[in-house]
């Protein structure tokens, strides 16, 4: 597991902006969620504080005082779902109503997990970046 400081800077090298040698490894034979997560990361640093940022075996998380933002590739596919695309889970403390959502969760009374799919660039918007933010305000407490 890697953990480091995003996105005011990675603990440890990096031969890309923003995609410290773990995520490369957890994108390893994936060229196309690669390059995806390169543009998520670049659009993520300029939306929330430096937080702490950890590589798993299934998902790269993001924490300030909890986490508040998790990147994955899907376990397995709907019909239709493009062939190249990354999970974007947000831990929010309201449910969301969007289009957009593949699934939520309400593990507790107080907080909703909810999930998107991230397949192109131009899904970078200002409604995913609201969404980011008030996750990332609910996590700094």
């Amino acid at each position: 597991m890697y953990s480091g400081f995003a996105p005011g800077g990675w603990a440890g090298d990096t031969h890309l902006p923003y995609i410290p040698w773990e995520a490369e490894v957890f994108f390893d034979g994936k060229p196309e969620e690669r390059a995806l997560y390169g543009a998520f990361a670049a659009w993520f640093a300029g939306l929330v504080p430096p937080c702490r940022m950890q590589v798993h075996k299934t998902q790269i998380s993001f924490y300030l005082k909890t986490g508040f933002c998790f990147v994955s590739m899907p376990y397995s596919r709907r019909k239709g779902w493009p062939k190249h695309c990354l999970v974007v889970s947000l831990g929010l403390k309201r449910d969301l109503d969007s289009p957009r959502l593949i699934a939520k969760a309400h593990p507790t009374l107080k907080r909703w997990t909810c999930h998107t799919l991230l397949w192109e660039e131009s899904q970078l918007d200002e409604e995913l970046a609201g969404w980011v933010q008030e996750a990332a305000r609910e996590a700094e407490g």
